[in-house]
Formats: structure tokens, C-alpha cells, sequence
């Protein structure tokens, strides 16, 4: 394999390092926002949903404070909030008469400091009632806005549905952390304390990213198994980098601290042929040998190997399936720049 070929690929070459290595869990984890990354918008008051924008629906980008539907009660004899809030205001216009009328008799003395306490306590009840309401209500109902900017991850409701107080009308995803819960099997339960980090990868990219990477932190650790399927819990928390899909999975690999030092290299680095694992070790700058090795764990970024290599073995790390395809072809072909 020639240097002008190895110039018009991919391709580098470095020695085996020795590194501490321990244990690794490979596992999946499945992706959810992280708790306060997701904001549930509930109904203030029951009445009669109607959309403002037209539609609502999953995924659309919202700003923070933009409204987004009207509750209205209108048409409704019971749990009517445009009754409410005019009861609220001659209420609260008729404490702040009878307060001013308090005020001016209690110069004279006509009314005592009990009864002008008094009108001043209602005054202030009614003044803090009608100031929520009118807040929260108008005469065309209840304006709902999103609370946050980001998208839109549910809506529970339809044009014209009736809800109740409290009842969940839709949730805004910030989209900026996220958790990863994965699930370990039983027999990892006395390596998990140990736990010192974790790879990720996203289903469809070769690139595996560390939890530093993801500016992320494990979380916690369970101390049962769950009882749905008898596996311990593990939660990992990461910032979102785009390309993470919540609800959806990622391929997760949880690093165990330990001191033993091994012989390591690059994943891409070793291929594998009728389930024999295999590297090329450079010779001379233009000749290399295939050489079996025993792989042991991988990281997702390096993987162990037990047998076969030691570190003054120069091996191709880049690159290694043309070296393969020279192994049967004499040459790459240099116009099309790949081997059929």
C-alpha cells in the first residue's frame, strides 16, 4: 500500500497506547427532557378552548408570552368567568366607596378605627380578588400564552372542548437538557458505584461523543431493581446538541473506574472477518501485515485488546479497509477514488 495511495484517503497510522481500562456496560438508554426542560400549561378556569393561531399541533416553534388560546365561559350558565369578574369589580369598586366613606367619617369620629379596619380589610380582599381575575380573564376568557420559548411536545385538547380548572391543555419543550434513563442488568449491581462516566452515540452517526463532550453528569444510580423488568436504573442528564430526539434511543456505554492498565486502540482501527478480529501492522512505510488480535471491552472510542499486539507495533488506525482492498488489488483505482 503505497504512500501516493494512502495520500488520497483517509489515512494515519499510530502505536497501541496503554491507558487504564476498565470495565464497560453496553447498553441503551432512552432519551426524556429533563425534569423543569418541559413545561406543562394547565386551564387557570373551566370553559370552551378556542385555538388563536389557527392550529396547534406537536413540534410547531412557540415564543415565550405568545397566546396561544382563549378558555372562554361565555356561553356557559355555570362557571361563567365574565360573571365572576364582573362580580369581582362591583365588588371591588363598592369596598373602595364604602372605604373613602369610612375614611371621611372617621375624622369626625362617626366610625370607629374597628369599622374602618374593616372596610379597609374587604377593600384590600376585593382589590386582590379583581386584580387576579382581570389578570388572568377578560371578557373573551382566559388567555392562555406559552410560558417558555421552544416547541410545542403535547396538546391534550381540541377547538371547542370543554376542560375543567386544573385539566392539562398543552406542554412547551425547551429543548436545552435532557435525560437519559437507561436500564442495567442485575449482574452489574456491584460495578455501578464505581461508575467514572459514559460514551454516547446517536442511532445513524459513527461519531461517539463523552459524557464531558455533552457537558453532562450521572445523575443517579438505582439502589433496586425496577420491578416492570428486574433491571437497576440508571439516569444520566446531557445538554442538547440537535441531534438528540426525545422519546426516542441512544446507544449508551457506562465506563467503570479501575486501575489496571491495558493495551488499547482507536475502534476503527480493528476489523473483523467471519467473527475474527484483526488489525493491519505497518512494516516498512509501504508494507503491512494482517495480524489477529483478542479484543476485550470497548468504550464506543477504544476498544482493548488482550492478544495480539504490543505497544511498538505500528498500526493502521485510519484507513484499514484500503489497505484491505490493496491486499487483493494491486492499486486503488485513482479515478473513481473507491473500489467496487
Amino acid at each position: 500500500f503505497t504512500k501516493e495511495q494512502s495520500w488520497k484517503v483517509n489515512f494515519a497510522t499510530e502505536f497501541p497506547s496503554l491507558e487504564a481500562f476498565g470495565q464497560v456496560i453496553k447498553t441503551s438508554a432512552r432519551v426524556v427532557p429533563a425534569q423543569g426542560d418541559e413545561v406543562v400549561v394547565p386551564a387557570r378556569a373551566g370553559g370552551l378552548v378556542q385555538f388563536t393561531t389557527g392550529s396547534l399541533v406537536e413540534g410547531m416553534p412557540v415564543a415565550a408570552g405568545k397566546t396561544l388560546m382563549n378558555i372562554s365561559s361565555g356561553n356557559l350558565a355555570d362557571q361563567n368567568m365574565s360573571v365572576r369578574l364582573a362580580e369581582a369589580r362591583l365588588t371591588f369598586e363598592k369596598a373602595g366607596a364604602d372605604l373613602e366613606r369610612a375614611e371621611k367619617l372617621s375624622v369626625d369620629q362617626i366610625v370607629s378605627e374597628r369599622e374602618l379596619l374593616r372596610a379597609r380589610t374587604e377593600f384590600e380582599n376585593a382589590r386582590l380578588v379583581y386584580e387576579n381575575l382581570s389578570r388572568h380573564f377578560s371578557q373573551a376568557g382566559q388567555s392562555v400564552s406559552s410560558p417558555a420559548s421552544g416547541v410545542i411536545r403535547q396538546v391534550w385538547v381540541q377547538q371547542g372542548q370543554f376542560v375543567e380548572t386544573g385539566e392539562p391543555l398543552f406542554s412547551v419543550l425547551q429543548n436545552k437538557r435532557l435525560l437519559l434513563h437507561a436500564d442495567v442488568p442485575q449482574k452489574y449491581f456491584r460495578d455501578l458505584p464505581s461508575l467514572a462516566g459514559a460514551n454516547i452515540r446517536i442511532p445513524g452517526q459513527d461519531e461517539v461523543l463523552s459524557l464531558e463532550q455533552l457537558g453532562g453528569r450521572i445523575l443517579s444510580v438505582g439502589q433496586a431493581a425496577n420491578k416492570e423488568n428486574f433491571q437497576i436504573p440508571v439516569h444520566l442528564e446531557v445538554s442538547q446538541v440537535g441531534d438528540f430526539l426525545p422519546g426516542g434511543f441512544v446507544e449508551l456505554f457506562l465506563l467503570v473506574q479501575k486501575d489496571q492498565e491495558v493495551i488499547t486502540l482507536p475502534v476503527d482501527a480493528i476489523l473483523e472477518e467471519q467473527g475474527t478480529y484483526y488489525v493491519f501492522v505497518q512494516l516498512s512505510p509501504e508494507q503491512f501485515v494482517k495480524r489477529e488480535v483478542r479484543a476485550g471491552a470497548t468504550d464506543g472510542l477504544r476498544t482493548e485488546i488482550r492478544e495480539g499486539l504490543s505497544l511498538a507495533d505500528r498500526v493502521v488506525t485510519r484507513g484499514a479497509v484500503w489497505v484491505k482492498l490493496a491486499q487483493s488489488s494491486a492499486a486503488l483505482d485513482p479515478h473513481a477514488g473507491h473500489v467496487h
